[in-house]
């Protein structure tokens, strides 16, 4: 029959082509420090009832993002490296860090965004995993990393940036020199502990 159907409450998402993170994918967004997305990651954190943990200021917890098929032929990942655990291990090595390795595809929601909360490097290649960026803390950082038919996608380049946090980006091949890696890294983890010692008067759980 005809007649009106009222909705109480109702969320409507734009397809992904166009939605606003892949808008402008191809260059770099002029826009910085959006309180709409902050805005929307705080308010996500807050209606969960999740609080950042208080945690040792000297160190900085990295999370990599794993990336794994799925079991099913047709759902083969295309963007992946095939050795994240040497990678991983070798970034256990930086003096003053610790690395959790983290599947978000196999955590539910509230897990994602506990992980999120306790997270000050964020590492990734290049796909959906890294919107997790924008419920990180307000000095953290994410790192995304390029396979080669993923060159020249900026989506999470200017989601960091909207965020506000900070942004590093690194071209690698399928079997990534792990110890080339660290040193990038530790390079990172150095600008991410300076943003913290600089942010931590006004940053409550501190």
């Amino acid at each position: 029959g005809v007649g009106k159907v009222c909705l109480r409450h109702a969320i409507f998402n734009p397809p992904g082509s166009g939605s606003p993170i892949s808008k402008d994918k191809g260059m770099d967004s002029r826009c910085r420090d959006n309180a709409i997305v902050q805005g929307f990651a705080n308010l996500t954190l807050s209606k969960m009832g999740i609080v950042p943990p208080i945690t040792d200021p000297d160190l900085i917890r990295i999370t990599f993002i794993s990336r794994k098929d799925y079991g099913f032929a047709q759902n083969q990942l295309k963007r992946k490296i095939d050795n994240e655990e040497e990678v991983v291990e070798a970034l256990k090595t930086i003096p003053n860090v610790q690395v959790e390795r983290v599947d978000f595809a196999r955590i539910n929601w509230r897990e994602q965004l506990n992980t999120d909360v306790e997270t000050d490097l964020l590492i990734g290649v290049h796909g959906a995993g890294m919107t997790q960026l924008m419920f990180l803390p307000e000095h953290a950082g994410a790192m995304e990393l390029f396979t080669p038919e993923a060159e020249g996608n900026h989506h999470y380049h200017n989601l960091a940036n909207w965020a506000n946090k900070l942004y590093f980006r690194r071209s690698v091949n399928v079997h990534v020199d792990a110890g080339d890696m660290k040193n990038f890294v530790a390079d990172a983890v150095q600008q991410i502990r300076a943003r913290r010692k600089q942010m931590e008067p006004f940053i409550g759980w501190k």
